[in-house]
């Protein structure tokens, strides 16, 4: 193993690679970052004291059945400008992520493949992880949709589970997309107005509402 390959395999970069160990049957890659990456995560200034070092292991993509890990001293640093004590960023994953980008990537194109309990039982992760790495693309690819071409719409009133919980969704009547979920229906949910206060030109739409 090399600084190298870790860059080709696991998108690793700016890290120095140590040594190799292995774990309960996890392999184990244990790096250090650059001097380059030592500066403060708020402003970036590189002139910083160091306030010792945190370990943290990060889960990387699996080689066959074997689960892989990047173990991380990750130097914290006193910033005289910003008058902060904070760890470094780990340029190859997220804050209060515990794997890495490339291996998200991995679990998301599983997820196109096979339902999100298939996923975590082909990696050893839990259900949860992968839902929550499922969800935040959801809503980064749909959270915000746009409403630039909308010109007609249906509102639908759908009940959850056997109680008395409902939700107001608001569909693009053309294609079916969603651009609203409010939670109660009829008078409870003021912005079921929105799409039509941000589009004025709205054809009359369809409603279908529940009686209770």
């Amino acid at each position: 193993m090399s600084t190298s390959i870790l860059y080709h395999s696991q998108g690793i970069s700016d890290y120095t690679y140590q040594r190799t160990f292995y774990e309960g049957g996890a392999i184990i890659y244990k790096i250090n970052p650059q001097s380059r990456l030592i500066r403060c995560p708020i402003c970036g200034c590189r002139e910083v004291s160091p306030r010792g070092s945190v370990r943290r292991r990060i889960m990387l993509l699996p080689t066959g059945t074997h689960k892989n890990y990047a173990e991380v001293n990750i130097p914290r640093v006193y910033c005289p400008h910003c008058n902060k004590l904070r760890q470094i960023k780990v340029v190859f994953a997220d804050e209060q992520r515990s794997y890495s980008r490339t291996f998200e990537r991995y679990v998301l194109g599983l997820c196109e493949l096979m339902p999100i309990q298939d996923v975590s039982l082909h990696l050893g992760i839990s259900w949860g992880t992968v839902k929550e790495i499922h969800k935040r693309r959801l809503v980064k690819k749909y959270g915000s949709p746009s409403l630039k071409w909308l010109s007609s719409i249906a509102i639908d009133e759908i009940s959850i589970g056997a109680g008395h919980h409902y939700l107001t969704v608001v569909l693009n009547l053309e294609n079916g997309a969603v651009v609203f979920v409010g939670d109660g229906k009829g008078s409870d949910i003021p912005a079921v107005g929105m799409p039509v206060a941000r589009r004025p030109r709205l054809e009359p739409v369809c409603w279908r509402i529940l009686t209770t």
